[in-house]
């Protein structure tokens, strides 16, 4: 925003000087003597500060997350940079812009960001810690290594969460040895969960489960959600060729019953008996070009900015007033405007 460290250091030497916050100092520019070039940029900052206080005091969690990147333009400045960590940063600001509004459709009567934060806000193990010590450990798998305990839950195994990149060879073997470690965490039982559906980039999406899961030799495996191992969003192309519906109960957990001995047979609790399998009528999607509008159903009004990929898996970067939204063209529904 054309300030740089030696103006941010004059800023601080004034408050500190004066004894005002620092904010202050921005609020009174003026006063000070500071080039024209840097009051018009730390003016333009205080506005931006106030718009975004206003809509902290009507607007939801999801209205102020979303107006903060599109004011920063942060997702925009990631996109750019285009590192590998750059990529992270912006992928965990989408997932954070997905955890608010999931937020509020929990809690319409609450949406605040006040409340969202309180909802999210991490707290240490002693503040958790039960009087009799039982408790649930949340961690990273980095943060597990060389820990072990009577039960694992891994959650999150989907394509595209973990593994996070799984068109880079690269990532993919790391992932897969990070697998392998948060597999052997489980000393009696070991629990690998997937979504159907998950909230991605302020909307839910279909999600298809993680090629480790389909690794695993099924002798070994009993599945808990009611459906056959094999049949539960097993490849992407039976995805294709079948109804969403093929299968009466969802499934999404898998549990060896021994780390050290697996058993030999196969057992599957509550299998739901599959429907008639009905070929899907394959639907062409939707031809969209970079510079169109287009309206959405949640984002409303948007400008396309980039078309990725083909067929059912293309997506589709549109700038919305909210901020920039990559979709699934396929589910996305966007109209295109005159």
């Amino acid at each position: 925003r054309g300030v740089g460290e030696t103006t941010i250091e004059k800023l601080r030497m004034l408050a500190a000087t004066e004894g005002v916050p620092f904010y202050d100092v921005v609020r009174q520019i003026v006063r000070y003597d500071f080039p024209p070039r840097v009051v018009s940029s730390l003016n333009d900052f205080r506005l931006m500060i106030e718009k975004l206080q206003d809509v902290m005091k009507s607007g939801t969690a999801y209205d102020v997350v979303s107006d903060l990147l599109h004011e920063t333009r942060m997702l925009e400045l990631l996109r750019n940079e285009n590192t590998t960590e750059a990529n992270t940063r912006y992928d965990n600001l989408q997932e954070f812009l997905s955890l608010a509004k999931a937020y509020i459709d929990r809690n319409p009567e609450t949406p605040t960001l006040k409340t969202f934060l309180q909802d999210v806000a991490l707290t240490t193990d002693t503040e958790q810690k039960d009087s009799d010590g039982n408790m649930v450990s949340l961690m990273t798998i980095h943060a597990a290594k060389g820990l072990e305990f009577p039960v694992v839950f891994v959650t999150g195994l989907e394509e595209k969460l973990f593994p996070l990149y799984p068109d880079e060879p690269k990532e993919l073997e790391e992932e897969r040895r990070l697998f392998y470690v948060a597999m052997t965490r489980a000393k009696e039982k070991l629990y690998l969960l997937h979504a159907r559906n998950r909230y991605r980039f302020g909307q839910s999406l279909p999600a298809l489960r993680s090629r480790f899961i389909d690794d695993i030799d099924p002798s070994v495996v009993e599945t808990e959600g009611g459906a056959n191992f094999k049949d539960v969003l097993a490849t992407e192309r039976e995805q294709k060729r079948y109804q969403k519906d093929e299968y009466s109960q969802d499934g999404g957990g898998f549990a060896p019953d021994d780390l050290g001995e697996f058993t030999d047979n196969w057992r599957t609790s509550g299998a739901a008996k599959p429907k008639t399998k009905k070929p899907l009528v394959e639907e062409p999607v939707q031809k969209l070009a970079v510079g169109q509008r287009v309206q959405h159903k949640m984002f409303g009004t948007g400008k396309i900015m980039a078309v990725e990929g083909s067929g059912e898996s293309s997506k589709v970067r549109v700038f919305f007033k909210s901020g920039e939204k990559t979709l699934v063209i396929k589910y996305a529904n966007l109209i295109v405007l005159a």
